[in-house]
């Protein structure tokens, strides 16, 4: 019984890490003003959708970081 409760934390642990993570860092985002958090909304998107299609979550976040870093350098630069 208790080898297949690790299995299962091992399991559900991961992606809810991941949703806390990502929370953690849209915390302090500004809705309300310039740029609206696109740039965050877009990096998010990013990575779901380069997971959804390379099912490599190191993959995914690189895709997210670069687009991120993209993004406020260059489109949404202050």
């Amino acid at each position: 019984m208790v080898f297949y409760s690790f299995q299962y934390l091992g399991y559900v642990l991961p992606p809810a890490i991941m949703v806390i993570l990502v929370c953690y860092c849209i915390r302090n985002t500004g809705y309300g003003e310039y740029p609206y958090g696109l740039v965050e909304i877009l990096s998010i998107l990013i990575v779901i959708l380069v997971h959804i299609k390379k099912k490599n979550m190191y993959v995914s976040i690189m895709a997210g970081t670069i687009c991120y870093m993209i993004l406020i350098r260059t489109i949404f630069f202050e």
